[in-house]
């Protein structure tokens, strides 16, 4: 049908990095951007009711936002709820997840779970079905036994969005067999009450 930038965008902005469409609204992920301070990122709320002609509904603007957030890694839009992450968050690569108001593009939470800590990035990969999210933290540790943890192993979190400024973690999900450089949470999915995750540092062999 056509390509489109939104006047904002510059150069080296990585706009479309990531994408999600719900209806007819759409969210544009540019992680890079720095307007605000380099590779802060940004993220635009669009109108595609005509898909020939979009439109700019409002750049999501968070609250909180410093250089290197790159906000704008991963974005998920349903049920009248923006959610985009910020994987770069808290000058620790905590990560962070911020929710927006599809229609008008009001900022309604920034989320975090209390236990994730400095290079988890959560906010990787998000996606979210009938007020529930899927959000990857790839690069978490997490004990292997009483002297060493699993580095970057990976994790994902359910979380309830069903009421979007109130955030609440459901469950935390690790992998089967997690070893160190899984990268479990690099990417996610949820659809029919079905959670997809990725693992690309996985070495095992397949399950048969």
């Amino acid at each position: 049908i056509g390509a489109y930038t939104p006047a904002a965008v510059d150069a080296n902005d990585q706009c479309g990095g990531a994408v999600a469409v719900d209806g007819t609204r759409a969210v544009v992920g540019a992680r890079v951007t720095d307007s605000i301070a380099t590779a802060a990122g940004a993220a635009y709320l669009l109108d595609i009711s005509n898909p020939a002609s979009p439109a700019v509904i409002a750049p999501l603007i968070p609250s909180a936002l410093s250089g290197g957030d790159f906000f704008g890694t991963a974005v998920a839009i349903d049920g009248g709820v923006v959610l985009v992450g910020s994987n770069g968050q808290d000058d620790q690569q905590r990560g962070a997840v911020y929710a927006f108001d599809a229609q008008t593009g009001a900022q309604l939470s920034r989320f975090t779970p209390s236990n994730i800590e400095q290079g988890d990035l959560f906010g990787q990969a998000i996606s979210i079905e009938n007020g529930v999210a899927a959000i990857g933290a790839p690069f978490e540790n997490f004990p292997k036994n009483f002297i060493f943890d699993f580095n970057n192993a990976g994790a994902a979190y359910l979380v309830d969005y069903s009421n979007p400024a109130q955030p609440s973690v459901l469950a935390r999900i690790e992998a089967e067999d997690p070893d160190d450089g899984d990268e479990f949470g690099f990417s996610i999915d949820i659809a029919s009450g079905l959670v997809v995750v990725g693992a690309p540092g996985e070495n095992e062999p397949p399950i048969a």
